[in-house]
């Protein structure tokens, strides 16, 4: 049996996201082991905005996008410093990914590089952003590779201890 040796982990804005964290950094716990974090900031193309525009923009639809995109970019720079800190913390090896783009193809692309993503469970009792939901069933279905749902709701550090196979 091969074990895990490249763990990506999904860090947003969801209320379990440090528990998730704490989780996927316990699997990346074997010797060799690295844990990535992956932040998804949702950039959107100047496209739509050039092609519906009715009145132009001064400084065009490219302005609104860099705009957007600082802002997006900006608003994961918590995450990032979380991230780096929880590293410390339990003194494991990683990197932090930014990607920009379509949150769901960006997950997707990264998950299918690693040997495990560790995702957001949906629920519809945990508030969060509705495309989390649609970014994990794209995942689910399109990465072809192992993807770890962490609960949103209990205790999750004692995943992996007992199994059951139904």
């Amino acid at each position: 049996m091969t074990s895990l040796k490249d763990i990506l982990v999904h860090v947003d804005t969801t209320p379990h996201g440090a528990a998730r964290l704490s989780l996927a950094a316990g699997l990346a716990a074997a010797p060799g082991a690295q844990l990535g974090g992956l932040g998804l900031a949702d950039t959107p193309s100047s496209d739509p905005f050039r092609a519906n525009m009715i009145v132009p923009l001064p400084g065009g639809s490219e302005q609104l996008v860099q705009a957007m995109r600082e802002q997006s970019v900006s608003a994961l720079a918590p995450f990032e410093a979380a991230f780096r800190e929880h590293l410390q913390q339990v003194e494991r090896s990683g990197a932090w990914r930014l990607t920009e783009g379509h949150p769901a193809a960006l997950m997707t692309a990264q998950a299918r590089y690693a040997d495990l993503a560790v995702m957001c469970q949906p629920s519809r009792y945990v508030a969060h952003d509705s495309s989390i939901d649609a970014m994990t069933a794209s995942v689910l279905m399109r990465a072809g590779r192992p993807i770890l749902m962490a609960p949103c709701a209990g205790d999750v550090s004692t995943i992996g201890q007992r199994v059951l196979v139904a």
